[in-house]
């Protein structure tokens, strides 16, 4: 092939939109674009920034660390001239959501509980918090809601939702598992049900008026029956518009929180299908992250952390988990 002298390869460096952080850290961006291929005799790039590294070629997807890199090509064509010119790449801070434990505004009532029959305990607030990504952000609710906080009441035991976008358009998702208990009772279902605890220290189940509730509750009692029994009944399903009902939904225990040297997380619920896990720091930074963990496998994490505040989040196929972790001093 005859190189004219004259004829130049004129490159044009693709423009890359913000990328969402990803698990694996794998990116496919945009090719580098060259006129007159057939004058090119070498493409080279490096990639500098939070993310170093180098290769050969039009593409320079792979992998990328959170933060703004700069991708810088070289091109040299069979005439011997170099054309250089660079992209700019920024991927996302990690975008983590919990929604951290509630409870009805009454005393003798479970985390995450609500209970029908008894009007102070048939309803809590769900409060999703956000870690990461780049505010502002927008929330959505399974119910429809687009505030950060919802109010649940008594409809059916069930997982409530909310989808999470940041400034940049990436999403995250968290849940939370309500249940609802019928503390009912009474030939017309007009009293309720507590659990209640005499001077010797036996617990037993008592039928009374919603108006001698609060005292009973107010020593040491609780809503709905006693432990032991397997008759405690749960309300009944109703129609909820848009809550996605998950009879078997993932959990995680921790044992040890807040925790001076290392936690211990128990996976409970969900399905057989292994877990990712991923750490982030209160600053958004990727601690660690783990894959094919099995689904009955007691997960220790932790020891190598400074003191401080941390969200894991927990997926196991459709299903998320998020729970924050509080290492405290020595």
């Amino acid at each position: 092939m005859t190189v004219n002298p004259e004829e130049k390869v004129e490159l044009t460096c693709p423009t890359i939109p913000v990328q969402c952080y990803r698990f694996d850290c794998q990116y496919t961006l945009p090719e580098l674009k060259a006129s007159n291929p057939d004058l090119v005799e070498s493409i080279s790039y490096t990639i500098t920034g939070a993310t170093k590294r180098s290769g050969t070629g039009y593409n320079a997807s792979g992998k990328l660390n959170p933060g703004t890199s700069t991708i810088t090509w070289k091109v040299k064509d069979k005439s011997g001239n170099e054309s250089t010119c660079q992209s700019t790449v920024t991927v996302n801070k990690p975008l983590l959501a919990y929604i951290a434990d509630a409870k009805a505004n009454c005393k003798g009532v479970e985390e995450n509980t609500v209970y029908k029959g008894y009007d102070p305990a048939s309803s809590l607030t769900l409060k999703v918090s956000v870690l990461g990504g780049t505010a502002p952000y927008k929330y959505k609710w399974s119910t429809g809601a687009t505030t950060q906080s919802i109010k649940v009441g008594t409809g059916s035991s069930c997982t409530y939702k909310v989808v999470i976008t940041d400034a940049k358009g990436c999403t995250t998702i968290a849940f939370k598992y309500v249940k609802v208990i019928d503390v009912r009772c009474g030939p017309k279902n007009d009293k309720v049900e507590v659990c209640h605890k005499d001077n010797k220290g036996k617990r037993n189940t008592l039928c009374i008026s919603k108006k001698d509730v609060a005292s009973h509750l107010n020593h040491g009692d609780y809503l709905g029956d006693c432990p032991g029994k397997n008759n405690k009944r749960v309300a009944s399903p109703e129609t909820v518009v848009m809550v996605e009902e998950q009879p078997e939904p993932l959990t995680i225990q921790v044992l040890g929180n807040p925790a001076p040297e290392y936690f211990t997380l128990v996976p409970q619920g969900g399905s057989k299908e292994s877990l990712i896990l991923r750490v982030i720091d209160a600053k958004g930074q990727v601690m660690e992250t783990r894959t094919n963990v099995a689904a009955t496998q007691v997960i220790e994490l932790g020891r190598p952390y400074r003191s401080g505040m941390y969200l894991v989040e927990v997926v196991q196929g459709q299903q998320r988990f998020t729970l924050k972790l509080v290492k405290s001093g020595y």
